[in-house]
């Protein structure tokens, strides 16, 4: 009588060990689809900025333009407005052109990152450069805050899992935003980048207000988190963990001091296995 109810016991805790890890996973999937709707909103935010400049310099040229026309109709056209408004245009249209530009890359940047976040495909990139887009695709997470991003190593390629370097970036800036740099108007953050002969290896250092010993022990665990009753559900570092173990098969460790910023270093392996 004892086994079978100890084995009823054990058949209930397998059973509520699936359910919990099960409920971990989809929160998991919940905060990445989080994640890209906030990206979505922040990158249409970010479009309209330069979609918005350029439609005001188009009406202000074709405003100048009617101008001219007028006057040559009646007549009163001097050299003088010629080539004020042929300068007004040429500007007009420089001002337009750096604008779509802008867009052009915003949306570019934002489909290259929303397809590799959605996806576990393997491809190579040439990873300061990829950084590089990444973090330009999050600037609306820095909306509000004046914080200089600064990438610095060498541009070297790399077959790897862009979706995972996606995922971690984005979680590393958003803990930056809403924890280091709480209640601060500006901030430094620097990436630096290099590898050796089997091995790359990434620096994040940020100069937020870093975290107590306490917390540190427990920064990657599941479900931890000083924002709970903001909305924080303690996953974004335990995904970076995952995926920087896991997935990608190397080390992540984290160093911070109360009042000092953080420090989280990556050690990946070049090949993957």
């Amino acid at each position: 009588m004892r086994t079978d109810e100890l084995y009823k016991k054990n058949q209930k805790l397998e059973q509520a060990m699936m359910e919990l890890q099960h409920t971990q996973q989809e929160l998991i999937e919940s905060e990445k689809m989080a994640s890209l709707g906030s990206l979505v909103a922040g990158v249409a935010h970010e479009i309209n900025t330069p979609l918005g400049v350029a439609l005001t310099a188009l009406t202000y040229n074709q405003e100048s333009l009617a101008a001219i026309e007028h006057k040559l109709e009646n007549k009163s056209l001097r050299q003088q407005d010629l080539d004020n408004a042929i300068n007004e245009q040429n500007q007009g249209y420089a001002l337009i052109l750096r604008n779509l530009d802008r867009a052009q890359s915003l949306i570019s940047n934002f489909k290259q990152v929303a397809v590799d976040q959605s996806s576990e495909q393997a491809r190579n990139i040439f990873m300061k450069s990829y950084l590089k887009e990444v973090f330009d695709s999050l600037v609306p997470l820095t909306k509000g805050k004046q914080i200089e991003i600064d990438i610095e190593g060498e541009d070297f390629e790399l077959h790897t899992y862009p979706g995972a370097i996606y995922q971690v970036i984005t979680n590393l800036l958003n803990n930056s935003m809403i924890h280091g740099f709480e209640g601060v108007e500006s901030g430094n953050i620097k990436v630096s980048l290099h590898q050796d002969g089997e091995f790359w290896y990434l620096s994040y250092d940020e100069n937020g207000k870093g975290m107590s010993a306490e917390m540190l022990k427990t920064v990657f665990d599941p479900f931890v988190t000083t924002k709970r009753n903001q909305g924080g559900c303690g996953l974004g570092m335990h995904i970076v963990y995952n995926l920087i173990t896991q997935l990608l098969k190397g080390e992540i460790k984290c160093s911070s001091t109360l009042g000092e910023g953080i420090t989280i270093k990556l050690k990946l392996p070049i090949e993957l296995l």
